[in-house]
């Protein structure tokens, strides 16, 4: 499943670059209420979020008369928790439909970068992005010899604001942050090694991002 998520989320994603690919990466900050109160339980700790970070690639298009731009992208993330003598490490692989909507600028005609475009940097480059999509989650959590895995397939949705500064006609470097929420994760072998009910460890996840992308324009 993991395989096939790839591949179709890269085929996605290349299907048409003849306009802009960017590439985007930062730190995350991930709150998983559940896991973290079980384990800091179960270990005695007192551990807070897990800490991790983000890369990503992306292709850009947009509407054609209005300052709404699409980024389709896919990720990858890692985050650990140390929880004393035990490790819980979380990866995770993401496809989210990015849009950008220009709120300053949303009657601009601009073909973007929209930098050679005379006005104001901040009016033609500021947006808000909603984000839709779907994370593919591995957990493996480690105390001393022995791993449980778990996998979890959950949808999210992004909301984040970012601003585009055009370096060139060609080069464009947008700083973004971004909180994401998905309301449903779980850990069913977690669970079933801790001899818990079936979805006891069932739990929201929010993720805060801050982080850069670079976009490359490769065609006119």
């Amino acid at each position: 499943m993991k395989n096939t998520f790839l591949v179709l989320s890269l085929l996605f994603i290349f299907q048409n670059v003849n306009a802009q690919v960017g590439v985007s990466a930062g730190a995350k900050i991930m709150n998983a209420s559940e896991w973290t109160d079980f384990l800091n339980k179960e270990m005695q700790t007192n551990a807070g979020n897990y800490q991790g970070w983000h890369v990503g690639i992306d292709y850009w298009f947009r509407l054609p008369q209005k300052r709404v731009e699409f980024f389709p992208e896919i990720s990858y993330e890692k985050y650990s928790q140390d929880f004393g003598l035990a490790t819980d490490e979380i990866k995770s692989l993401s496809l989210y439909f990015n849009t950008n909507i220009y709120l300053l600028d949303f009657e601009g005609d601009c073909n973007c970068p929209t930098f050679s475009k005379g006005g104001d940097l901040f009016e033609k480059g500021f947006f808000i992005q909603v984000s839709p999509g779907i994370s593919y989650f591995t957990s493996t959590f480690g105390l001393d010899s022995e791993e449980i895995e778990d996998s979890n397939l959950s949808f999210g949705l992004g909301l984040g604001a970012g601003l585009d500064v055009g370096i060139s006609d060609f080069l464009t470097i947008t700083p973004l942050l971004k909180f994401t929420w998905l309301p449903s994760a779980s850990r069913e072998e977690l669970e079933a090694a801790s001899e818990l009910p079936a979805g006891d460890l069932d739990t929201s996840i929010s993720q805060f991002y801050g982080g850069i992308r670079i976009g490359i324009r490769w065609t006119e």
